[in-house]
């Protein structure tokens, strides 16, 4: 599945290790939480 970032809209890179998943978007660079991001990609409208 494919998860983006709720901040710039990019999609994030998933990492797994020791029983966790985090997710990170490489243009904000920044962690983002498993409950913050988006599971769709967003419209121009939520962007704006």
């Amino acid at each position: 599945m494919t998860y983006y970032c709720p901040e710039c809209g990019n999609e994030v890179e998933c990492i797994q290790g020791c029983g966790s998943t985090g997710y990170f978007c490489n243009k904000c660079n920044k962690l983002i939480s498993s409950k913050a991001i988006l599971t769709e990609a967003p419209t121009k409208k939520d962007k704006e």
